[in-house]
């Protein structure tokens, strides 16, 4: 650890980009034989690599990873700890609702069962409803039928007991 930051160090003798200019981005070639930096100063410059400076860069960058790593999870377990902490204060903060005494009151669950009947009783009356209007609609249809009979010479009507289409039906209905 040590030893490659050493040798980090005498890899750059001197500023690159001038005194006061920071590198503003860095890249290696394809072969990674050549570095190419870019400066605020607005130069390029392009310097050999070594496989030394290779290892002492992985080196480097590995200490930095596991320090980064350990730091991560350090402040993680903190935000953990403090949510707990907050979570716990607004426990003991907010009162125990108290229970419905009152026996006129319905509980939760009575109040689902009773929404749920209710549901289904509106569902029946709209189905229901709608049984009415159809047979309004036939009704009417049978009211036209019977005034175009009446409307016709008296040899082409149709008789009372022909406008029956299931003269059982009457009988068990009376």
């Amino acid at each position: 650890e040590a030893s490659s930051a050493n040798y980090l160090a005498k890899c750059w003798v001197g500023s690159l980009h001038g005194i006061d200019a920071r590198v503003t981005g860095a890249a290696l070639s394809l072969d990674d034989r050549m570095l190419l930096t870019a400066g605020m100063d607005g130069n390029l410059l392009m310097s050999d690599v070594t496989q030394e400076f290779h290892n002492a860069v992985a080196d480097a960058l590995a200490v930095s990873a596991a320090a980064l790593q350990d730091k991560a999870i350090a402040d993680a377990e903190a935000l953990r700890i403090e949510a707990l902490k907050k979570k716990e204060e607004v426990v003991e903060m907010e009162p125990e609702p108290e229970d419905i005494k009152d026996p006129s009151h319905y509980s939760i669950q009575q109040e689902k069962i009773q929404a749920e009947e209710d549901r289904r009783l509106a569902e029946a009356e709209k189905k229901k409803e709608e049984l009415r209007q159809m047979v309004l609609a036939i009704r009417k249809e049978f009211e036209q039928l019977q005034s175009s009979n009446a409307e016709l010479p008296p040899a082409e009507q149709l008789g009372p007991d022909e406008f029956e289409v299931d003269p059982e039906l009457r009988v068990l209905l009376e």
